[in-house]
This record gives C-alpha cells, structure tokens and sequence, in this order.
C-alpha cells in the first residue's frame, strides 16, 4: 500500500471542496493557516494502554490565524494515497 505525502495544494483543493470555509469556532476570524505534515490521533481498547507505536488516526491541522485555535481533519477522509498515485506522485520514483 502507498504511503501519503503531505501535499499542501492538495489539501487545501480537498478543504475547499469539501466547503470547510466557516468562520473559525473560537473567535470568528475567516483566516486560517494549515500546519506542515500530518499529526497522529492514536486509538487504544483501554485506557492505560501505551499506544506508542500502535493503531491511529493520520489527521491534517488548521489554525486559526487570529487565535491559534487548532482544528483537525482526517487526512484519509482529505486525500488517498491512491489519488496522489493517479496524478503521479508517491510512486517510489
């Protein structure tokens, strides 16, 4: 299976379409930065697992330029790897 690469252009192509444009949740600002590379939601069973190494969720984050506050979204709901293979990216090469 490919690996996704962070993509700048096309995340943001990816949050436009999918009309992710309201004002921000905390202060209402309209301007928003996304943060280089990917961040990481791990998931465990219980509680006092150490998850280090384990399952989780690829996630994208966008802050708020006024007040920092950070809003995630899930890469792989965003972008497929298999997407970025199409247009020639990711392919080892």
């Amino acid at each position: 299976m490919s690996k996704l690469k962070f993509d700048r252009e096309q995340i943001m192509k990816a949050l436009n379409d999918k009309g992710t444009n309201l004002p921000c949740h905390r202060c209402g600002n309209k301007s928003f930065a996304i943060i280089d590379g990917f961040t990481r939601y791990h998931l465990s069973d219980n509680i006092d697992d150490n998850v280090l190494g384990g399952q989780g969720v690829p996630a994208i984050l966008v802050a708020c330029n006024k007040c920092g506050a950070l809003t995630p979204h899930a890469a792989l709901a965003l972008v497929k790897p298999e997407e970025q293979n199409e247009k020639g990216e990711n392919d080892g090469e």
